[in-house]
């Protein structure tokens, strides 16, 4: 009895540790210095450069083997807790509940240092425009280069059956460009090291929780849900590929992705990131003139349209119990991780508001927009290469 008590407070002491552990290294992260330069440039970069090479060895994802492993092992561990309680072994039912909670907050502690720490950090540099709002018609000038541009596109990229955009690439060939584009970023804010994006084997799993694709820092990966459709995958694997690279928040994320893909010169690169982030910029012609959005509209590729709408038919299909509780603990991690509007931090939105100015011919009314770093990205791309 003196054995097991001497095993349980050590037990104990070791979860109090790792607790107090976990609390203060959240804790040391609100600072963006520390976000910046102690986590995210510091242990993160080194960690996934040394864990992410060992990790590239295997072509299947460590993260995958590492969740059923944890399964098996959760259930395992379960059904000898209530077998030992069954047999009245009290003693080694809760020093095995002790050991996987021991085990559940190393794990935890580990992904605080290497993942949590980045929420903090700096502004994403990338160039954004930072003028007076645009007149409407050079605004409307804009948005139909980049409309034009993409219906171009659409118009040359291979369809199957179902009238669905098929990429020109194999899947290893595609992450492999898009690895080349992270390559022409200079600036220190992001490691050098840029890791594969690893398929995901159980897709299904992953695609009736609602997820696309996870980053899961501890093994130092990347992973894609390639059951998903496959218009997605491109934006996909750059989003997850940029929280490698020390970018953990789901908006820069998302942002640093499609500047990627829209400035690059291959054309279904582009098209990618036309299809998921246009919207962005005609939000905002709808509002500012609705002559102009219907212009614009006009040209948007009827190859797009089906590739949305097939996406969408996917999503809709697999609605349910399972994607509501992957989006409730998704919200739950963004918001404990720093993330204020949880899940709401992937989307980028503009904000606009309506003024009344009185003046010889009447009341006019004048809208004044604030444009979505998203918008100002794409606005600083095309007058950078006008």
């Amino acid at each position: 009895m003196k054995l097991y008590k001497s095993n349980y407070s050590r037990r104990f002491v070791t979860i109090l540790v790792l607790l107090l552990a976990i609390v203060f290294f959240l804790a040391l992260k609100s600072s963006e210095t520390v976000s910046e330069y102690f986590y995210a440039r510091g242990i993160t970069r080194a960690y996934v450069f040394a864990v992410g090479h060992v990790s590239d060895l295997f072509e299947f994802s460590l993260f995958e083997a590492f969740v059923f492993v944890c399964i098996t092992v959760l259930i395992y561990n379960l059904t000898l807790f209530f077998v030992r309680l069954k047999k009245k072994q009290k003693e080694k039912a809760f020093s095995g509940g002790l050991k996987t909670i021991t085990a559940a907050l190393s794990v935890a502690l580990i992904y605080v240092l290497t993942a949590s720490g980045c929420y903090a950090r700096a502004p994403l540099p990338v160039d954004k425009y930072e003028g007076e709002q645009l007149s409407d018609e050079v605004y409307y000038d804009i948005v139909k280069s980049y409309m034009r541009d993409f219906a171009s596109i659409a118009a040359t990229l291979p369809k199957n059956e179902k009238g669905e955009t098929v990429c020109p690439y194999s899947y290893d060939e595609l992450v492999s460009l898009i690895q080349k584009e992270y390559s022409t970023l200079k600036n220190d804010y992001f490691s050098s090291y840029t890791p594969k994006a690893k398929r995901l084997v159980s897709g299904e799993f992953f695609s009736v929780n609602g997820i696309t694709g996870i980053t899961f820092v501890p093994t130092g990966e990347a992973n894609v849900n390639v059951n998903a459709p496959e218009a997605g995958f491109a934006v996909t694997v750059a989003h997850e590929l940029a929280h490698t690279k020390g970018v953990m928040r789901e908006r820069d994320a998302n942002m640093i992705s499609y500047y990627l893909l829209a400035k690059s010169d291959v054309p279904y690169l582009r098209y990618c990131a036309y299809r998921e982030s246009l919207g962005y910029l005609t939000g905002i012609l709808r509002i500012l003139n609705e002559e102009y959005y219907k212009d614009v509209m006009s040209l948007y590729p009827t190859e797009a349209k089906a590739d949305n709408a097939l996406e969408s038919a996917y999503w809709q299909e697999k609605r349910g119990f399972m994607n509501k509780v992957g989006k409730f603990f998704n919200n739950l991690y963004l918001k404990l991780s720093g993330v204020g509007d949880g899940t709401k931090n992937y989307a980028d939105p503009s904000s606009y508001n309506k003024e009344q100015h009185e003046t010889d011919q009447g009341t006019v009314t004048i809208v004044k927009v604030n444009y979505s770093d998203t918008v100002k990205m794409y606005l600083a791309l095309y007058l950078t290469n006008a």
